[in-house]
């Protein structure tokens, strides 16, 4: 995000504008905690390597319990396949098991190797100085809203409502576009 930042045209801003823009309370969103651990007795490392595991075995037992209670209005919503793909279809349920238990063991070992701990990311995520992040982030949103909007309706779009669009792409935009980029 800083390399495509640092090609756009810097804007020679008077201080009044930029200090305007400083945030100067955290505000932060639903999502965002100061507590160390989702739960108190359970670490999130071991919570994000769980969580996966058991929504997708509690899942996949609510439908398999809905595939083989043969419910009336589930029956008359199923799709029949025809007996060609039937015919195709030979793994077993404990063949199926087999593979998504060795799959979800190795993506576990491989979890507990790369995920770290809980004090490093507690230090790094929750005890950052996120007003001083926002501050940094003054200049490449000011420069990106008088890109977008021209000098004159970018300026008085950043005097008027600047903070919060500052707070804005710390909170929401920059985070949604890591989770785009990493989908």
């Amino acid at each position: 995000m800083s390399a495509l930042l640092s090609l756009l045209p810097q804007q020679g801003f008077n201080s009044t504008l930029l200090s305007t823009m400083t945030p100067t309370s955290i505000q932060a969103p639903f999502y965002h905690t100061s507590n160390p651990h989702l739960l108190s007795w359970l670490s999130d490392r071991y919570l994000a390597l769980a969580g996966p595991v058991l929504g997708y075995w509690v899942l996949s037992f609510v439908f398999h319990l809905i595939d083989t209670a043969q419910l009336p209005y589930f029956e008359s919503k199923r799709i029949h396949e025809s007996p060609e793909v039937l015919s195709r279809n030979k793994a077993t349920i404990l063949q199926v098991v087999r593979a998504v238990a060795v799959q979800q063991v190795l993506q576990t070992i491989l979890g507990y190797v790369w995920l770290e701990d809980d004090a490093t990311i507690f230090k790094r995520e929750v005890n950052r100085d996120h007003l001083g992040d926002m501050a940094s982030l003054v200049p490449s949103v000011a420069n990106m809203t008088i890109l977008a909007l021209g000098q004159r309706t970018g300026e008085t779009v950043l005097k008027t409502h600047g903070a919060d669009l500052v707070r804005w792409t710390y909170w929401w935009g920059i985070p949604s576009l890591r989770m785009l980029f990493a989908l």
